[in-house]
């Protein structure tokens, strides 16, 4: 029995807590304690094992001629054990993973055993049905606990034998292909999930109809690889009929509803939709809570989408507080390396370079890029968008050459790996433009942020705050190349909507604010641009804080502003 497991210990409360499928011989030994010692010791005595109070090692090698030999006959030995070694851990692995993880700390335990034991391929022809769910199962949990690359494999597997042994319309091959389609979404293979995702979802459709439960799955999972691609609009108008039906079917509290919901509010997030976003996602946390509990992976997702939210409605204190939790959580629950901990590490370090703690903001995302780095890649998506935010630390203390070769080096992998056109790219290629602004080379910096300003009005439209930071960021360009009008002009009229899009309090919005009246000063325009700056800084006193680095701009240009009027008195 033992050889058909892996070659860690095998716990033996594996035998003594479900001798059912053992076979005749053998449930007495197993639940006889007694008979069990007197057995465990005599493997111990010959060199075959080790034994400890909870398991027993079979050493390798009697391990492999154990195997080699129930083989060599006819091979319906081997098959047997295979099958009834599958079956047992089929008994012993919980199988709800995703909405329990009280089931986490036994397939810790039994992991090496499954992948070992339900992988092998006479146990894969002897009881597939059986063994696939095992492998799913086990992929499930690897996806769970941040292991993506891991489980990609496994999933790859499962899916590969039910094609095989089922067919590609049966509802296991159908489960399959969905589990590989949503582990590609993590690997940042967004086409392969798409295409997988939307073949899944045709079958579903003609297989179980339009409403059926996993048929919603596949159109969320389709959704959420739309988003993946930059294709907000398309992921908008299927996830809000995906969510709706599954609210009508399933109700507002089952998990699948809730993580609908959850990437609802992502895709309204990123279409610039903040309020409707902020609505959703509030009531999706406080769902998530009583239903998953505090530490649930997919509730602290949860509040990480909403701390980034509520970062990009302006209040970077109330964000940061929510996102300290969140982070603090995930690293307590899930560890260090797992991608919601990375996540939430990523938004985090953002929110802190907004209150003006650049060097803290540095630090964070620096171990955060080391560790996605090793965790998801050098390509993925978050790992380059955790270098375009480093970089944008770096530039602001200074360090204006490092930062120029990591953002440079991540926007033309982004470029590679997403397209020119998609809204990360964009972030990354108006970050850059910054940095090069901050270097004197105006001539560059604007050239890129004019071509990423035309891309991001054609995709997301002219109102989209991306697109107004975007425009704001070229105006000031303009101003550093002596085109003082025509830097008004843009400014003026991104001033106007970044106060109808965001409010006259948002940070962008007195960025844009202080721009324009450096715009004014430029002019000779004194008095207006003395007006200005007189509002810009007591808004940002009020929201940002008296020694906030904008603040401390802004107090500096209103100073200016007084002495060229010849208020000296008032400096």
């Amino acid at each position: 029995m033992v050889a058909w497991c892996g070659p860690e210990p095998v716990p033996l409360t594996l035998l003594t807590d479900h001798p059912d499928p053992l076979p005749e011989q053998l449930r007495p030994i197993a639940t006889d304690p007694l008979l069990l010692a007197r057995c465990t010791t005599i493997l111990h005595r010959r060199g075959m094992a080790t034994v400890t109070p909870h398991g027993i090692q079979l050493h390798r090698v009697p391990a492999a001629l154990l195997r080699a030999r129930s083989q060599a006959a006819d091979g319906a030995a081997a098959a047997g054990w295979a099958a009834t070694v599958v079956r047992l851990l089929e008994k012993a692995a919980p199988g709800v993973l995703r909405t329990d993880p009280s089931g986490w700390p036994p397939w810790k335990r039994l992991l090496p055993h499954v992948l070992a034991a339900a992988g092998r391929d006479v146990a894969l022809d002897a009881v597939p049905a059986e063994a696939t769910e095992l492998l799913d199962s086990a992929a499930n949990y690897l996806l769970g606990g941040g292991e993506v690359q891991a489980a990609w494999a496994v999933y790859e597997r499962a899916y590969g034998v039910r094609r095989e042994k089922f067919g590609d319309d049966h509802p296991d091959t159908l489960t399959s292909a969905s589990d590989l389609a949503g582990n590609l979404w993590w690997l940042g293979e967004y086409q392969r999930a798409r295409a997988l995702d939307e073949d899944t979802l045709a079958r579903r459709r003609r297989i179980l109809g339009e409403d059926h439960p996993d048929t919603l799955s596949s159109a969320s999972q389709l959704a959420q690889d739309l988003y993946g691609l930059g294709n907000y609009p398309q992921a908008r108008e299927l996830q809000e009929e995906t969510l709706s039906r599954q609210r009508r079917i399933l109700g507002d509290d089952h998990p699948h509803t809730l993580f609908s919901a959850n990437l609802h509010a992502l895709v309204l997030w990123s279409l610039g939709d903040y309020r409707q976003a902020q609505q959703l996602q509030n009531d999706t946390c406080a769902r998530f809570r009583r239903i998953l509990g505090e530490d649930h992976p997919d509730t602290l997702a949860g509040a990480s989408l909403h701390g980034v939210i509520v970062s990009s409605l302006g209040d970077y204190q109330q964000a940061r507080q929510l996102l300290n939790d969140t982070f603090t959580r995930s690293r307590e629950v899930l560890g260090e390396n797992h991608w919601a901990t990375l996540l939430s590490a990523i938004h985090l370090g953002m929110v802190v370079w907004s209150l003006g703690n650049y060097q803290q903001a540095r630090q964070l995302q620096t171990d955060t890029l080391t560790r996605l780095r090793r965790v998801l890649g050098e390509d993925h998506t978050l790992t380059l968008r955790s270098a375009s935010l480093l970089g944008l630390a770096l530039a602001s203390l200074g360090e204006h050459q490092q930062a120029r070769q990591l953002q440079t080096d991540a926007l033309a992998r982004l470029r590679r790996v997403l397209g020119e056109d998609h809204p990360e790219t964009l972030h990354a290629a108006s970050l850059l433009g910054l940095t090069l602004r901050a270097l004197g080379e105006y001539q560059q910096a604007r050239h890129l942020q004019n071509d990423t300003l035309t891309r991001l009005r054609r995709v997301l439209g002219e109102d989209h705050p991306d697109t107004l930071s975007s425009a704001s960021r070229l105006a000031a360009d303009l101003r550093m190349l002596g085109e003082h009008q025509k830097a008004r002009h843009l400014q003026t009229d991104t001033l106007t909507r970044l106060r109808r899009v965001l409010g006259d309090n948002h940070p962008d919005t007195l960025t844009s604010a202080s721009r324009l009246a450096a715009d004014l000063r430029e002019l000779g325009e004194h008095q207006q641009a003395r007006a200005l700056d007189e509002d810009t800084v007591a808004r940002r006193r009020r929201v940002l804080g008296d020694d906030h680095p904008d603040t401390l701009i802004s107090a500096n240009n209103l100073a200016a502003d007084l002495r060229t009027l010849g208020k000296r008195e008032q400096t």
